[in-house]
C-alpha cells in the first residue's frame, strides 16, 4: 500500500476541496484526512468503500495502475448488471495474530464470514482471510483488537505488514528484506523496538510466513 497518501492527496486536489471538506465528505475528522496523505494512518475497509462511493478507482488507490476515477456505466450496462452479485464472502477465522508478543494458536475454526465489495477483488483476490489482532505495537497503522484482512502469500516481498509464526507464536509486524539478505523486524509503534536478524542468523528461528495484511477493519 506503498504511496497511497500521496494518492489520496491526488484525489482530493482534483476535486478542488480542502482538507476539512473532503473529511465531511467522508464522514472523517480533518487530522485524518491529514494523517491518510502523510502515510501515518492505514487505508482501512470502511474509508476505502467511501471513497469508492464517491466514484475513486479502488484499483488505482491501491497499486497505482489504471485510471484515477471509476468511469460512468451507461444506463444500459447498469440495467444488464443489475442482478449481479456485488459482493463475495471472506471467512473470519477464530485466531489471534499478535501485535506485540506472540499468541499461540492451536487450531484454526472458521467461526463466521462476512461479505466484501467486489471492487476490492482485484487487488485483495479471493484467497484472504480475517483475523482479529491482539496488542499495540501496529499502532497507529493498525488498532489494538481490530480486525484485519490477510492475503495468503508463499514469499516475502521486500517490505510489507505480514502475519507469521516465529517459534510457534502467530506474530504481525512489518518485515524488510534487504538486499544483503538481513531481515528487519518492527512495529509502527515507536514504543516497541526493531528486531535485527543478520542473514543465517539461529535468533530469528523457525519463521513461517502466512499472509500480508491488506487490509483493517474496527469491528466486524
Amino acid at each position: 500500500m506503498e504511496n497511497y497518501g500521496e494518492r489520496v492527496r491526488q484525489i482530493r486536489k482534483e476535486m478542488g476541496v480542502s482538507q476539512s471538506k473532503f473529511g465531511q465528505q467522508l464522514g472523517l475528522a480533518t487530522m485524518v484526512v491529514s494523517r491518510i496523505e502523510s502515510n501515518e494512518t492505514g487505508l482501512k475497509a470502511p474509508i476505502l468503500a467511501k471513497l469508492d462511493d464517491i466514484g475513486v478507482n479502488i484499483s488505482w488507490l491501491l497499486s497505482g495502475k489504471g485510471n484515477m476515477l471509476k468511469k460512468n456505466p451507461s444506463k444500459e450496462s447498469s440495467m444488464e448488471d443489475s442482478n449481479a452479485p456485488t459482493s463475495y464472502s471472506v471467512p473470519i477465522v477464530d485466531v489471534q495474530a499478535a501485535a506485540g508478543v506472540g499468541v499461540i494458536n492451536e487450531h484454526e475454526l472458521m467461526i463466521s464470514t462476512t461479505e466484501i465489495g467486489l471492487e476490492f477483488k482485484s487487488y485483495w483476490g479471493l484467497d484472504i482471510v480475517i483475523i482479529r489482532i491482539y496488542g499495540d505495537s501496529m499502532e497507529p497503522t493498525i488498532s489494538k483488537n481490530s480486525w484485519i484482512l490477510v492475503k495468503k502469500v508463499e514469499s516475502l516481498k521486500s517490505e510489507g505488514i505480514f502475519i507469521f509464526l516465529q517459534d510457534n507464536e502467530l506474530r504481525c509486524k512489518r518485515i524488510q528484506k534487504k538486499g544483503s539478505g538481513e531481515i528487519i523486524v518492527k512495529s509502527d509503534n515507536p514504543l516497541y523496538d526493531t528486531e535485527i536478524y543478520p542473514k543465517g542468523s539461529n535468533q530469528l528461528g523457525e519463521l513461517i510466513l502466512l499472509g500480508e495484511v491488506v487490509g483493517c477493519i474496527d469491528r466486524i
